[in-house]
């Protein structure tokens, strides 16, 4: 698709200049794949090897905007199991998320691989695979404590048995996650937290229920 629209937008730079117009600047865009299953998006040198070629000679600087490309697989939502309840044949995991934190799986229903964050010792983390079937696995919706029936964040997943307390991986959050968040229900929004090597530092503070209303004015 990439090639196919820069072709074409190559093509018409090339009418307009013939008009007498100066274009001196190609911004390609943003709408780079970022992988919600496997975690691993296309390289930037194989989008290159595919259009750089196309621009030879152009004389254009080139602009990008891969954003989600970068930000997705660097963000990850950890939420803590509140508790797990059967309703007639579904076992529903409720997690201290939800929608505030993360709704693109409400709004649009987009996947993003949830799993257990506390492995057992010497255990191997799972190929984050979304029909992924652990040993001893059950099939669960995780949600939130949101009062609307689309409070969820994953459905028909199937996780290691869990219960109240157990920490839960939500995987691909690291674009249109925060950003798209909200204070709804009086939620305070959640903290971020930079991982750098072994290392890690608050980068966002957790909000308080004072931040909910601090632009509330008099009357």
């Amino acid at each position: 698709p990439y090639v196919a629209a820069i072709t074409k937008t190559l093509a018409l730079i090339g009418r307009l200049r013939g008009k007498g117009f100066q274009i001196t600047v190609l911004d390609i865009g943003g709408g780079y794949a970022a992988d919600y299953e496997e975690g691993m998006s296309p390289l930037a040198a194989d989008y290159a090897k595919a259009i750089v070629p196309l621009l030879a000679g152009s004389g254009l600087g080139v602009i990008i905007e891969p954003g989600r490309q970068i930000a997705c697989n660097a963000g990850i939502l950890l939420t803590r199991v509140q508790y797990v309840k059967q309703g007639g044949d579904r076992k529903f995991v409720i997690v201290d998320a939800a929608t505030t934190d993360l709704i693109r799986p409400a709004l649009y229903g987009s996947e993003h691989f949830v799993y257990s964050a506390e492995l057992p010792a010497g255990a191997e983390a799972p190929r984050r695979k979304l029909d992924f079937v652990p040993d001893g696995g059950q099939v669960v919706d995780i949600v939130g404590g949101v009062c609307e029936t689309s409070d969820f964040l994953a459905r028909n997943r199937a996780l290691p048995p869990m219960r109240r307390g157990d920490l839960v991986a939500v995987f691909s959050a690291g674009a249109y996650g925060f950003v798209m968040a909200s204070q709804y229900n009086s939620r305070p929004r959640c903290a971020e937290v930079l991982v750098d090597g072994k290392g890690f530092r608050r980068i966002r503070r957790r909000e308080t229920y004072d931040d909910l209303i601090a632009a509330e004015l008099d009357v």
